[in-house]
């Protein structure tokens, strides 16, 4: 039996347990983890209401965990496509770890694509201790950080963090 596409919801004001419609979505956090029900699968359009969603945890990134496959991936994008339709903020708001970053795709994550988004670090402390190299005592988070195979970002504007643009692991 082929299993069609969905389509699903999440927004700023969104939950863990919401169901990913548009009148109860998910967190952007649950999403991107995929711990999700029901399960974000190969093929569907994750859409990203307007908004600011606001990452504060600081040790961790926002972490991307969906697989797709090259023919069928997984896209998150803002509903109403690029600004100025939409305005989609995805924001970090403290210090974090120097091995972080706002948006890491993590090494399970498979093509998996984000469009149509605003990323940056709104923190501006350069305080604590960087991991590699030692020597380094001041830092800014990366904005997205790429573990996976095949991931991609598509006309988003990424600024603000200790690297613009992107970070690929090797």
């Amino acid at each position: 039996a082929t299993v069609l596409p969905s389509l699903y919801y999440v927004a700023p004001n969104g939950t863990p347990g919401g169901n990913g419609t548009s009148t109860n979505p998910w967190d952007l956090d649950s999403a991107f983890r995929n711990v999700v029900t029901p399960a974000i699968k190969a093929g569907d359009t994750i859409l990203l209401k307007d908004g600011t969603y606001l990452w504060s945890d600081a040790t961790y990134a926002l972490r991307v965990q969906t697989v797709g496959t090259q023919v069928s991936p997984v896209v998150f994008r803002a509903e109403k496509g690029p600004f100025p339709l939409s305005r989609v903020i995805i924001k970090q708001t403290n210090a974090i770890n120097s091995q972080a970053a706002v948006v890491r795709f993590m090494a399970s994550s498979r093509w998996t694509v984000l469009r149509d988004v605003e990323i940056y670090v709104a923190e501006t402390t350069r305080t604590g201790t960087v991991v590699n190299p030692p020597s380094l005592t001041s830092y800014r988070s990366a904005c997205v950080r790429d573990g996976g195979i095949g991931n991609k970002r598509i006309n988003c504007y990424i600024h603000a963090g200790m690297i613009v643009g992107i970070q690929q692991e090797c």
